[in-house]
């Protein structure tokens, strides 16, 4: 009894049943589980079409000439030497990264060929949660006489090149930032290397650019490398503040390419493997996909590549430290400048490249010319729409914002594709008196970034190296 006459109750005794000491109660100190990740989804379409030739057509043949553009679309690209590239994606893609490369989503490897081709596929989401969250891309403009031959080595052989790369871990001392483009630029130079030991010592005089993407959805990212004047463009929306309180929002949200439902278009390929790749693939589609929905409004052009030409003052004075000559072409009938600035040995009015870097071109090597790859990794977040892959015929006359504005516009990413193609060759006609055409690649991605740590809608960032 205390004070006033109340009781209060003893506390428990510690004893248990078995008079021992029980333990205190457990107390959980463990983190809470992580937030998912964000997850991004990408789809591809493509157009691929032959240029024309004045000369041919002076001589009664059409005007025509072979498409020496090839490409590569890999939707779910398998590379067992990419386990480093994917890091903090959750435990089930590690051991599915050591599957065949049967689960692969869409494969499409091809030299465009023949006199005008194309080939477009519909734009359906792709799973990036399994078997391996990445796509490959890429686009390889020939030159020069055998140019067809020199670019469709190069499609054919970078990818095991870049698998081998990824391997060996090419470019981990840089950072994980920075690895994927490091092996990218390492793969092309693999494939130099490849050509210059074989078929290119026949073909001194051709080579072929190059421009090659990867995608990683852990993180979510765009890596890519390029040698020569092909471009890679990212489509972002801009970042608008919100009235009064200093919130951000995307300037267009209705923008979404989750689950498009264009129709395929068929395909007139030239090569049977690439209208094979037309197929429908396997049914892995959400059960409600959105419609993509065209927003032309609010979209920024991000260029990712910066054309090697010999009119870079840096290109330049590597080229003429090397023993070559700069010039323009120089008409014989007024004495004007006319056309690029070129790359020209110094007695002679050869190879005239309008390119500084190029995989091949012996010739054009004793002059400075290089293999050597820039790099660029931009970080995809929900801000970012689609990407332009795409070889020189679509950028003769276009800006990156040109091509962004074509694209968006369009009601399906295929369609967009299609127009971005149509437009660059129309401009052909309209800018170039001579009636040539050149041939036109270009490869639209669209991007869409879904959840948690992409609810910011600032861009990621941009990080660019380069190799001299």
């Amino acid at each position: 009894m205390v004070g006033g006459g109340r009781s209060i109750a003893a506390p428990a005794s510690p004893l248990g049943s078995n008079n021992k000491i029980a333990p205190h109660p457990r107390v959980s100190t463990a983190p809470p589980p992580p937030a998912p990740p964000p997850t991004l989804t990408w789809t591809a379409s493509w157009v691929s079409q032959g240029g024309v030739d004045p000369c041919l057509a002076a001589a009664s043949l059409a005007g025509t000439k072979p498409n020496q553009d090839s490409f590569i679309v890999e939707d779910a690209w398998w590379c067992p030497g990419a386990q480093g590239l994917v890091g903090g994606g959750g435990g089930s893609s590690g051991s599915n990264l050591a599957q065949p490369s049967t689960h692969h989503r869409r494969s499409l490897s091809a030299f465009a060929g023949g006199a005008s081709s194309a080939a477009a596929a519909s734009a359906r989401p792709t799973p990036t949660m399994a078997p391996n969250p990445l796509a490959l891309y890429a686009a390889f403009d020939g030159h020069g006489p055998r140019g067809h031959t020199v670019s469709d080595l190069a499609r054919r052989r970078f990818p095991p090149a870049l698998a081998a790369s990824l391997a060996r871990g090419a470019g981990a001392g840089a950072g994980a930032g920075h690895r994927p483009g490091a092996a990218l630029a390492d793969a092309l130079l693999a494939v130099d290397r490849d050509l210059m030991a074989g078929p290119c010592r026949a073909c001194g005089v051709s080579g072929t650019t190059a421009v090659v993407a990867l995608v990683t959805a852990r993180p979510p990212a765009l890596h890519v490398a390029w040698v020569g004047d092909s471009r890679a463009v990212l489509a972002r929306r801009r970042v608008v503040e919100m009235e009064g309180d200093g919130q951000t929002a995307l300037e267009d949200g209705r923008w979404s390419l989750r689950g498009a439902t264009a129709t395929p278009r068929a395909a007139a390929c030239a090569t049977p493997t690439a209208a094979a790749a037309t197929a429908r693939p396997p049914s892995t589609t959400p059960t409600t996909p959105a419609p993509w929905v065209a927003a032309p409004a609010g979209l920024d052009a991000i260029d990712l590549t910066r054309d090697h030409k010999p009119s870079d003052p840096a290109e330049r004075a590597r080229i003429e430290a090397t023993g070559g000559r700069v010039q323009r072409l120089v008409d014989p009938d007024t004495g004007a400048e006319v056309g690029p600035a070129r790359v020209w040995l110094a007695t002679a009015w050869a190879p005239g490249l309008a390119m500084s870097r190029s995989l091949g071109d012996a010739l054009a090597r004793s002059v400075g010319v290089l293999p050597a790859a820039n790099t660029a990794s931009a970080g995809i977040t929900a801000a970012d729409a689609f990407a332009i892959i795409a070889t020189d015929g679509v950028w003769e006359f276009m800006s990156g914002a040109d091509a962004v504005g074509v694209v968006a516009r369009a009601p399906s990413p295929a369609a967009g594709c299609t127009a971005l193609v149509t437009e660059a060759r129309r401009r052909w006609g309209v800018e170039e008196a001579s009636g040539s055409v050149d041939d036109i690649t270009a490869i639209v991605v669209s991007l869409d970034v879904a959840a948690a740590a992409a609810a910011r809608a600032e861009g990621g960032g941009l990080d660019r190296a380069g190799s001299t």
